[in-house]
């Protein structure tokens, strides 16, 4: 997975050409070794027009490697994306959890989802981008998946990140990877400060009332330790110019079996399972619902938009100053 527009999608035929042509470039037997995981043929250029960069002919590599002598987690700088997987070269063993911080804002095919993360397991999805991309601009994709409501972050007082705006922007500000375990941080409080700015095709700024640039933001730090080979601890450390209410987002594929009492939440996408607890103090409220605020619009593939699940931890309003705090265990199913 990835995030922004359709980054639910699956690795396809552009992307595995795309790669063994960065393998012969680069005479990288990694980059190889990614393009044929990709089960599709390579794409076929010819006869489109916005393909004509990929027109020479690149052969093949003979050799590929897996990369499983490569470090296993990465911070990307140029896109301030982290990545930490347990078994980067075995997708059917790999625990994976991405994170995103990064000065590219909300803009076009980007969301309002600075210091969002992206959880799977085992080959399947656990912790998912919601919402899908119909089209650009679509009812839909406007009204949820582009708004911060729609991701594994967090809002104030039910609001968001300004959406649309190029400077809703995030940062990396930590990051260590060792054998044992990897760190990283993220500071999306300029996210959470800057409005949402109309649509630039119809001039109307999509839900004004989703973004929390009047709730008297001051910092929204999330801090991620993947502790190997398949726990996370979560820590939001937040804070307002007056007490808010807090509300810690979840979504999947799935519903999640809700232990109000334990203040704990199962998810389960077989063969891989997560159990979430949290560990925050103050009164909390668990909910969950299959509703997007919009559906997807079906459009002129007629494809299918299969139903998910969004959970919300809702925490009350106690101090201007907070610290949310949560581990998540992996497993496979039936080994809880």
């Amino acid at each position: 997975p990835s995030f922004g527009d359709a980054g639910y999608n699956r690795p396809k035929a552009l992307h595995k050409t795309i790669m063994q042509i960065y393998a012969s470039v680069h005479q990288d037997a990694y980059y190889q070794w990614y393009a044929n995981q990709i089960a599709e043929p390579a794409f076929s250029a010819w006869g489109i027009d916005h393909a004509l960069s990929h027109l020479l002919t690149w052969p093949e590599m003979s050799v590929s490697k897996p990369p499983s002598d490569l470090p296993q987690a990465i911070h990307l700088r140029d896109i301030d994306w982290v990545a930490m997987h347990s078994d980067l070269a075995d997708g059917n063993r790999n625990i994976m959890l991405q994170f995103k911080s990064n000065k590219f804002g909300s803009f076009s095919h980007s969301h309002a989802d600075q210091n969002a993360f992206l959880l799977e397991a085992f080959g399947q999805p656990l912790l998912i981008d919601s919402g899908y991309y119909p089209w650009y601009g679509s009812p839909h994709d406007y009204s949820w998946t582009k708004q911060t409501r729609a991701h594994n972050a967090l809002l104030f007082n039910g609001k968001g990140q300004g959406a649309m705006n190029v400077d809703s922007t995030g940062r990396i500000i930590a990051f260590v990877s060792t054998a044992d375990f990897d760190y990283t941080a993220g500071d999306a409080t300029i996210a959470y400060q800057q409005p949402s700015l109309p649509n630039h095709t119809t001039g109307v700024v999509p839900h004004p009332e989703l973004c929390a640039v009047d709730e008297g933001v001051v910092r929204v730090m999330r801090h991620i330790v993947f502790i190997r080979p398949n726990a996370f601890v979560i820590l939001d450390d937040v804070e307002t110019q007056s007490p808010a209410s807090l509300q810690f987002l979840l979504h999947a594929f799935n519903p999640f079996d809700i232990d109000e009492e334990q203040r704990s939440m199962i998810v389960s996408h077989a063969p891989a399972l997560a159990r979430i607890q949290l560990l925050d103090p103050g009164t909390v409220n668990i909910s969950q619902t299959d509703q997007f605020s919009e559906p997807p619009d079906v459009g002129a593939t007629k494809a299918a938009h299969p139903n998910q699940w969004h959970l919300t931890c809702d925490f009350s309003p106690t101090s201007s100053h907070r610290q949310l705090l949560r581990v998540i265990v992996v497993c496979r199913t039936g080994e809880e």
